[in-house]
């Protein structure tokens, strides 16, 4: 009997920006697929780390910041505010830098151009 293989599943890229809050291993469960192959779907996307450890220490920085604010109550200084508004901007920044990079063909390029440029 012929050996067949599963059915390869494209994963878009929204399917893997809704996962992003969760570890590789558990998105690609919730995904129906194994972690190869959600690294793969990944790469083919031109995401080459799982954004989930870096958004995960920008969240736990502004839990801390929202539990400093709320001891703080009415004396809620500038700098703290700041703070956490540089934390959103950074989540944000993080989350949409992972999900819309150039694709792989367009980073070779770039990185060509930056040796020739300085190696020139």
């Amino acid at each position: 009997m012929p050996r067949t293989t599963p059915p390869r599943t494209s994963l878009t890229l929204e399917q893997l920006e809704s996962h992003y809050h969760m570890p590789l291993k558990e998105a690609a469960a919730k995904l129906g697929t194994y972690e190869g192959a959600l690294i793969r779907a990944c790469r083919r996307h031109a995401i080459y780390k799982w954004p989930y450890r870096q958004l995960s220490k920008i969240n736990r920085q502004m839990r801390f910041m929202d539990d400093v604010l709320n001891k703080l109550d009415g004396d809620v200084g500038v700098k703290t505010t700041e703070q956490r508004q540089r934390l959103d901007q950074q989540y944000a920044i993080v989350h949409e830098m992972t999900a819309r990079r150039p694709p792989a063909t367009d980073l070779k390029v770039a990185k060509l151009k930056i040796s020739f440029l300085l190696n020139a």
